[in-house]
C-alpha cells in the first residue's frame, strides 16, 4: 500500500494518472500550437524581409540621386558646404571665386 500523505508519492501517483492525459491531448495541442508559431514567425519574417527590401531600394535610389546632384553640382564649378541646423545637417551650395 503507498502512503499517500507523503508529497513524493502522491506527486507519483498523480503523474501516473495524468500521464495518459498528456499523451493524447496536451501533447497534441502543443505540436499544433508549435506549428501555429512556426507559421505566424514565416509570415512575419516574410513581411519584415518585403519591407526591409523596398526601404533598402528607397534609400540606395535617394543616396544615389543626392551623389549625382552633388557631383554635378561640383563638375560646374560650385562649393559645397555642410551646416548643421538644429538637428538636420544641410548642404549649401556656393559659386567659386
Amino acid at each position: 500500500m503507498i502512503d499517500m500523505t507523503q508529497i513524493q508519492n502522491y506527486t507519483t501517483f498523480y503523474a501516473l494518472l495524468n500521464q495518459l492525459s498528456l499523451e493524447t491531448n496536451e501533447i497534441v495541442r502543443l505540436k499544433k500550437l508549435s506549428k501555429l508559431q512556426d507559421e505566424i514567425t514565416k509570415e512575419v519574417y516574410k513581411e519584415y524581409s518585403s519591407f526591409r527590401l523596398k526601404l533598402l531600394n528607397n534609400l540606395n535610389y535617394e543616396i544615389n540621386y543626392l551623389l549625382l546632384l552633388i557631383k554635378t553640382i561640383v563638375h560646374f564649378g560650385a562649393n559645397l558646404v555642410l551646416e548643421n541646423v538644429g538637428q538636420q545637417t544641410m548642404i549649401i551650395c556656393t559659386t567659386k571665386k
